[in-house]
């Protein structure tokens, strides 16, 4: 049985293309390198050209490391890549729709918009309308 409550050191989990490692920072470098690589062999031919994103959660400071780690797995594993996890938008999203349902005979329209707050709109059409 699986224990995703575990305090382990490395946590990998498969996402598309590759391959997320979650990594606990507090750990030494030297273990979570043997920690990466007891997984990866595990894996045998799946890590080669597997896209390979490093995350140390909400950690801060530890850019060094994860760089060694980065030149770690590219230099030891047949990887397309080694990145970061992508950065958060901190904008709220912003946008336009327009939709048109036909449901038991009536046609509805509806418009939403989205800079900050949401708003939408909706308005029963009579067959014919033009849209």
């Amino acid at each position: 049985m699986i224990n995703f409550d575990s305090a382990a050191p490395v946590r990998l989990k498969g996402v598309g293309d590759g391959f997320w490692i979650t990594l606990d920072p507090s750990h030494p470098e030297e273990v979570l390198k043997a920690e990466i690589d007891k997984v990866f062999r595990n894996l045998k031919h799946l890590v080669i050209n597997a896209s390979v994103v490093i995350d140390v959660g909400d950690a801060k400071g530890h850019d060094d490391l994860i760089e060694r780690l980065k030149s770690h797995i590219m230099a030891e594993f047949e990887v397309s890549k080694v990145s970061g996890p992508p950065e958060k938008d901190p904008s709220p999203p912003s946008g336009s729709g327009r939709g048109i349902f036909q449901r038991a005979g009536t046609i509805i329209e509806v418009m939403c918009s989205c800079s900050g707050e949401l708003s939408a709109q909706a308005r029963k059409l009579n067959p014919g309308s033009i849209l």
